[in-house]
């Protein structure tokens, strides 16, 4: 990540609102960022993945890209792949992951003045013809929003290229030629990074030995339907199996950074020499060559300022993340502390233990009531994500004292942990409460109540604020269900209302006398009265969920370009569905005891479900979760879709209806076709599995013919009010897309 240049463009015309300059003095004073540059560029990058057109200007921008990175891209940040999948990026990290790849492939260069000047002038691309040699950027992330997430999908990117440069080759046996390093900042980091990446594997007492076990435990494999696209999945483990075995290029160390931001290091060594899975490539640490790529991965500073003068592709503080919704929403909490002295350290008498003052006992009574309000309620929704209540101490005799009181206030000995002796990511430990000291790095999903005893000799007020604020930064619900709850807490920050719901909100206990420290951060009033969970209701089975279940059956046996080891999925294998009771209805046809039931369809789902309850031909329906639901059948199909086109999500089903002699995958479209509509790749594929399925054992697809019937909302609706049968408008429209009438000429 080079300087500052004296590159930076005298005059700049393009897209991005930057104000024209007319000298180096008024670019520095008056020109937005770099990073600012690359996010419009990136936005309209965004829009070429979404797009099914290969022409215009944002068209052009994904021509630069290399044919792996176009798939990466697509598969991590294209609406249509974000909505078939649990796991995803958060807004931050898919915008660090854009501004990577936009600067080094589609710019093709690290200087940020040029960088600059190609972001806002599109027309200035043609003077990039190649990647630019010994490339070096920089990323800056808050705390808490990912960071970690980030250097694993930079290693599948540079992965991916080496896969497809050696498939490219006419020896398309060999493995991609890839020597990586990843330097971690300490020895904690390194440990923690070698146990995302490698799983158990990393362990030098099993390593080797039990490597194809342990490395089950990786994240990258945990979360592959994230990083890695379906075609690659069976490579990339290969790969990641020769690495834990030690057979493979990547190294993990450990060296002190001479920029104490820099949390990782990712250096990729130039090589030209081919190696097979059962050779050994030099070692990846070599240092003796300059590297071809370099990428810093920074925590931000500051909570609330940009980095002055700085030229990271991205520069996120920890405020913008919590406004973007990437990172905790903070609250301070309301303790009624003004009259009760903080003294310089717990009293005690002479052979007692260090006993509390007033003042401590008060805010850390509060910050246990809050603890409590949650855990009942998570608890409801999942019982592995269990809050947890930080305490954090100015001095070691508060450390000491706080422990006795949470003893003395019901907590058992075992729940109560001091910050550097348990781990609260493993969700069958019993920890409840975490004491730290103001010197004490912790950064944990699980902290969702910041208690902070101060003394009257504090002076780093500001600093344990920030310390509370980043502590429990990480969000504990970061599935895209309750992305619009978190949004919607935002919105009321900036409002200066309380939030609705506990979800992701980290209250904050502290003096009244120091809330002016938290002033930098975006924060919500008090929580005491709120509902943890707002109306939220976890859906299990019901009972006799077996007589309504449904399986879709696996990909045909005569489809020789479908994997063969895909078994049936059925509706039970979701055993819980999460859900808004204002948005669910109660059914008795289906496999949950409620539904699913939109808003913002206009109540067409609701429709649905009431005409098919009250249809005495229809046995059992379910409106199906486009992430959960299905996603190995619909996987196998996309892992033989075009490489280059984006995932196509048109013609699956939004719901399965199952009368005595049919099952129809339902598709809700919103407005009638005015004419025949070519069918999308995974309309094609569904309507190819439906004719194949017709021929096999009536055993194999449930003694029942399936069918694909899609329903415009308009005739639903007339339908409907003509009182006819749901049953009967699915045949009839299954009827017609079989045999659709001829036209006369």
């Amino acid at each position: 990540m080079r300087a500052q240049a004296s590159t930076q463009p005298t005059v700049l015309q393009g897209d991005p609102p930057a104000e024209r300059v007319v000298s180096r003095h008024h670019v520095e004073q008056e020109a937005p960022p770099l990073h600012a540059a690359l996010d419009y560029r990136a936005r309209r990058l965004c829009v070429a993945l979404d797009a099914r057109a290969d022409s215009g200007a944002d068209a052009a921008l994904l021509v630069r890209l290399g044919p792996a990175s176009a798939q990466l891209l697509r598969w991590w940040c294209s609406h249509a792949a974000c909505r078939m999948r649990v796991d995803n990026f958060s807004v931050v990290q898919r915008q660090a992951l854009l501004h990577v790849l936009l600067a080094h492939e589609v710019l093709r260069s690290d200087d940020p003045g040029v960088l600059y000047r190609r972001a806002c002038d599109p027309s200035t691309l043609g003077d990039a013809t190649d990647i630019p040699d010994a490339a070096h950027h920089g990323l800056r992330l808050a705390p808490g929003s990912g960071l970690r997430w980030v250097l694993q999908a930079l290693l599948v990117w540079r992965w991916a290229n080496a896969f497809d440069a050696i498939q490219t080759q006419v020896d398309a046996d060999t493995m991609p030629t890839l020597r990586l390093r990843v330097i971690a900042a300490t020895p904690a980091l390194r440990r923690r990074l070698q146990a995302a990446i490698l799983g158990t594997a990393c362990d030098p007492a099993t390593a080797g030995r039990d490597a194809p076990h342990g490395i089950e435990g990786s994240s990258l494999l945990r979360h592959a339907r994230l990083f890695v696209p379906p075609a690659l999945r069976a490579p990339f483990r290969a790969w990641l199996l020769a690495q834990a075995r030690g057979a493979g290029g990547l190294r993990i160390v450990d060296a002190a950074p001479q920029d104490p931001r820099t949390v990782w290091t990712l250096i990729e060594a130039r090589t030209t020499e081919k190696c097979t899975i059962e050779q050994n490539p030099p070692a990846a640490d070599d240092t003796t060559t300059r590297p071809r790529l370099r990428i810093d991965l920074q925590l931000a500073a500051d909570i609330n300022a940009h980095a002055h003068g700085d030229a990271a592709l991205i520069d996120v503080p920890l405020a913008q993340a919590i406004r973007r919704s990437a990172c905790k929403m903070p609250a301070l909490e309301t303790v009624d502390t003004a009259r009760l002295p903080l003294p310089a350290k717990p009293p005690r008498r002479p052979g007692l233990r260090p006993r509390l003052s007033r003042a401590h006992r008060r805010l850390l009574a509060a910050g246990l009531a809050a603890l409590r309000q949650r855990e009942d309620a998570f608890a409801a929704l999942d019982a592995a994500r269990r809050p947890h209540l930080l305490v954090l101490c100015a001095t070691p005799l508060l450390m000491r004292a706080a422990r006795r009181w949470l003893i003395d206030a019901g907590l058992d000995d075992d729940a109560i942990a001091f910050a550097d002796e348990a781990r609260t990511d493993d969700p069958s430990a019993a920890t409840r409460a975490r004491i730290a000291g103001p010197q004490t790095p912790l950064c944990d999903a699980g902290i969702c109540v910041v208690a902070i005893l101060r003394s009257h000799r504090d002076d780093a007020t500001q600093r344990l604020a920030a310390f509370a604020a980043v502590s429990g930064a990480p969000l504990l619900w970061p599935e895209p269900d309750f992305v619009d709850l978190r949004s919607d807490n935002v919105e009321r920050a900036a409002l200066r209302r309380p939030p609705r719901h506990l979800i992701d909100v980290l209250s904050i206990v502290d003096d009244p006398r120091c809330r002016d420290a938290h002033a930098s951060l975006p924060h919500l009033l008090d929580t005491t009265a709120v509902p943890a969970t707002d109306d939220l209701f976890a859906t299990p089975l019901r009972a006799d969920a077996a007589t309504f279940d449904i399986a879709m059956p696996a990909p045909c046996d005569g489809a020789a370009h479908m994997p063969q080891a895909i078994l049936p999925e059925r509706l039970s294998d979701l055993p819980r569905r999460i859900l808004r009771a204002r948005h669910a209805l109660p059914v008795a046809k289906s496999v949950y005891a409620h539904a699913p039931c939109s808003a913002l369809d206009s109540g067409l789902r609701r429709a649905l479900l009431e005409c098919a309850e009250a249809d005495p031909a229809i046995d059992s329906h379910c409106l199906l979760d486009p992430r959960r639901h299905g996603t190995r059948f619909r996987e196998a199909w996309l892992a033989h879709a075009p490489r280059a086109s984006a995932p196509d999500p048109r013609g699956w089903p939004d719901a399965l209806v199952r009368t005595a002699d049919r099952i129809y995958l339902v598709e809700l479209q919103p407005f009638c076709p005015t004419g025949p509509q070519p069918p999308g790749p995974a309309e094609r594929a569904l309507l190819r599995w439906l004719r194949q399925l017709d021929a096999r054992p009536p055993d194999q697809r449930g003694h029942r013919r399936w069918f694909r019937a899609a329903v415009p909302a308009p005739l639903f609706w007339s339908w409907k009010r003509s009182g006819g049968a749901l049953s009967a408008l699915l045949s009839m429209l299954a009827d017609t897309a079989a045999h659709p009438p001829q036209r006369e000429d």
